[in-house]
């Protein structure tokens, strides 16, 4: 049932208490395999988010996944709408349009899905298909300066994509050790991939009321690695002891030029659920000041759609949740959050 893999989400009203740091995990050799493993084991069972250091992917693709997704943002309304999201959950979502705190307004952000590109024994199934890319005959009138923009954005994220699933692959092995288990557990239940990027923009848009640049949520998937354009603030994670909000301190150390930029990591709920609820998935949310534009870009690694989820169990454990597959559950997650979104039409009956 993927209604009880959901965590609940807290009221809006709540206020931002404290600020606080993320636990950093470097993976630039100053640590051990195992002084990793244990720092991701430790970050996982409390917070469910710490910060990625020293990681593989290159600076030259986060500069080539940033620089597109603000030359796609300048472009007018009416071009952007050529590339909206379809029912393989691919293509551009408009400002507004996704609702995550379903007690709030629309999030003040725009945004864009891009997935693996399927192959054509698998076009019939469901959120399985081709990306969605704008070409020069999109362009509306007012946007002629800016040809050559779709083709920037598709080389730039298609490059980061590639770098951030291999990084990923590379990395699970990691929380497999952290839950005492073979290396080797989550291979084949990433085979295929259906790892999702999503590359964000906040409107400058003060976060008050009921209005928030993304609203109260957890995670739907396995784990996010997010990259946050260095200097931006906003980002809130709900302590669950105090029952209040704690603001994060994003703050990178100076880095040499060609040194990646730092990533967050987090735990979803699926991974909650796989793990019988050893690991956190923690609800957060990001609250805009409304004097500037907030860039980010979120990638979800997630298994293989007909990959069947049942909790990791501990000595003497019972499992709290029932087996399903995480097909199940994701639709279930898009059809209460995007407005353009309805899981029927996806069935491709």
């Amino acid at each position: 049932d993927a209604s009880k893999m959901t965590t609940t989400t807290t009221t809006t009203t709540s206020q931002t208490t404290s600020q606080t740091k993320l636990p950093i995990v470097d993976l630039g050799g100053r640590l051990s395999s195992d002084e990793i493993v244990d720092a991701v084991r430790e970050a996982c069972e409390t917070r469910g988010f710490f910060v990625l250091r020293n990681h593989s992917v290159t600076q030259n693709a986060i500069r080539g996944m940033r620089d597109a997704q603000r030359a796609f943002y300048a472009l007018s309304k009416a071009t952007k709408l050529k590339a909206k999201q379809n029912e393989n959950n691919r293509g551009y979502t408009p400002f507004g349009e996704e609702t995550l705190d379903v007690k709030a307004k629309g999030d003040s952000k725009e945004g864009y899905y891009i997935g693996r590109e399927c192959d054509e024994h698998e076009a019939h199934l469901p959120l399985r298909g081709k990306n969605v890319w704008l070409t020069d005959e999109d362009i509306e009138e007012n946007d002629m300066d800016a040809k050559g923009v779709g083709r920037q954005f598709r080389e730039g994220m298609e490059k980061y994509y590639e770098e951030m699933v291999t990084f990923c692959k590379g990395f699970m092995p990691t929380f497999a050790e952290a839950l005492g288990l073979e290396k080797t557990f989550f291979d084949d239940k990433f085979k295929p991939h259906n790892a999702l990027l999503r590359p964000l923009k906040y409107g400058k848009v003060k976060s008050e009321g009921d209005q928030f640049g993304c609203g109260a949520h957890s995670d739907y998937g396995v784990i996010t690695v997010l990259w946050v354009q260095p200097g931006s603030e906003g980002l809130e994670i709900f302590d669950e002891k105090s029952q209040s909000w704690m603001r994060v301190d994003l703050e990178q150390e100076k880095r040499e030029e060609n040194e990646p930029d730092d990533f967050i990591c987090n735990i979803g709920d699926c991974m909650q659920f796989w793990t019988n609820d050893r690991f956190k998935s923690t609800v957060h949310r990001v609250i805009t000041d409304g004097t500037k534009e907030r860039y980010s870009a979120a990638f979800f690694y997630e298994p293989s759609y007909e990959c069947e989820v049942e909790p990791i169990l501990g000595d003497g454990e019972e499992p709290k949740y029932e087996k399903t597959t995480f097909l199940k559950y994701i639709l279930a997650k898009y059809d209460a959050t995007h407005e353009g979104f309805d899981s029927k039409m996806s069935s491709k009956k």
